[in-house]
């Protein structure tokens, strides 16, 4: 039985049973408890954990968000809090696109005639999937490697698009794989994970020469930047209100000025649950 709770600085909420996870990129047996909402980033998460694993997903809304995602990956920390304490983290492999990747439109900057300022999005899912998506972890008890994506293996993961054209990312963690072979269940549920979830710029594919991209790290970097701007805010409204969150975790992006790429992050408690 799959369980899934999440506490805030001001209520915990009930756990939240639902059947066994497959992992399968996509989100139908996880019913209505992916309800947990970053706004900066447009991205729905949720997690729950049985006797054996700690399950994770989520849901890129945002087809910006998801450009961000394929060709920069996503980066995923948990820190344990319970003896021997553990820092995990597990990082989706971005992939950079190859220059005709990108529209051939023609650029509102009369100076780049002919090259279109962002990558066609259908052309890099289709790219993203046929070159097998890669998970890598570090800091786990003892799986510590690459994995491809698929529903196999003590830690799986994977990357689909679903009906709605959302990406989703499911990933199985082992318990033990973070707290040790001979843990305790009932004894881990009684301090949070803290996970950490952060996705950087996209680095976008040099010209011929070497130098700049024509102008195109700056198009999508000035893009992102723009419709991802303000704090990250949970379901509940604000990094101290609802929605899976506790505490703050300051804002959710971090600028260098006009132009500069933008780091979108947020943060948030799990609370694992004991079997019922």
């Amino acid at each position: 039985m799959l369980i899934a709770t999440a506490t805030t600085a001001q209520a915990q909420t009930k756990a939240q049973y639902v059947h066994p996870v497959t992992i399968d990129g996509q989100t139908e047996d996880w019913g209505q408890r992916i309800h947990y909402y970053d706004k900066t980033s447009k991205t729905k998460y949720g997690f729950g954990n049985d006797a054996e694993y700690l399950y994770l997903v989520f849901v890129a809304l945002d087809n910006t968000m998801q450009t961000r995602l394929m060709m920069s990956g996503l980066n995923i920390t948990l820190k344990t809090k319970v003896k021997p304490k553990t820092t995990a983290q597990l990082k989706l492999i971005g992939q950079k696109p190859e220059r005709n990747d990108f529209a051939p439109t023609m650029s509102a900057d009369s100076r780049q005639p002919g090259i279109s300022r962002m990558p066609d999005l259908e052309t890099l899912r289709k790219s993203y999937l046929m070159s097998k998506p890669r998970l890598e972890t570090t800091g786990l008890a003892t799986l510590n490697s690459a994995f491809e994506a698929g529903d196999g293996g003590l830690v799986s993961f994977q990357v689909k698009w679903n009906d709605n054209k959302q990406m989703v990312l499911e990933v199985r963690i082992p318990l033990a794989e973070l707290f040790g072979a001979n843990f305790d269940l009932a004894n881990i549920c009684k301090k949070e994970i803290r996970m950490a979830v952060a996705a950087d710029a996209p680095e976008m594919p040099e010209r011929r020469g070497g130098g700049s991209s024509d102008g195109l790290s700056e198009g999508i970097s000035v893009g992102m930047g723009a419709g991802m701007g303000g704090e990250m805010r949970g379901g509940g409204g604000g990094m101290r209100g609802g929605g899976g969150m506790r505490g703050g975790g300051g804002r959710s992006r971090e600028m260098g000025g006009e132009g500069a790429p933008v780091r979108v992050a947020y943060k948030c408690n799990i609370g694992l649950m004991p079997n019922p």
